[in-house]
């Protein structure tokens, strides 16, 4: 039995089209897709749960987490970037309404985009 599901790329550039999410172009996808898979969370536990970083504050508290590790962001001063990366958390809650987990690669992102323009 699988422990988990890869989201793959293509799955990750039809989320953006469906969702009429346009202004991000395939490489830039590609690229911050790839620094996601380096760190390993592109392969999810049960894709089909709810991801809700706009309502759930576990979810908001693992999505700035998740984003810090991928930024390779520095832990024992994390605290001085937290904002920053929450602020970023929450404008790509923003562009996404009525996640599952599936979506959480694609709202990364977009999370991701907004810190490394």
């Amino acid at each position: 039995m699988p422990r988990g599901t890869i989201i793959t790329l293509q799955e990750v550039q039809d989320a953006f089209f469906e969702r009429g999410i346009h202004e991000f172009d395939k490489e830039k996808i590609a690229e911050l897709y790839y620094l996601i898979d380096d760190h390993g969370y592109v392969c999810l536990r049960d894709p089909g749960r709810a991801w809700v970083p706009n309502m759930d504050e576990d979810d908001e508290r693992m999505a700035c987490n998740e984003i810090a590790d991928i930024l390779e962001l520095d832990h024992s001063i994390i605290e001085e970037y937290y904002m920053v990366v929450v602020a970023a958390v929450q404008a790509a809650c923003e562009r996404f309404t009525d996640m599952t987990m599936r979506e959480k690669v694609p709202f990364y992102i977009v999370a991701l985009h907004e810190l490394l323009p």
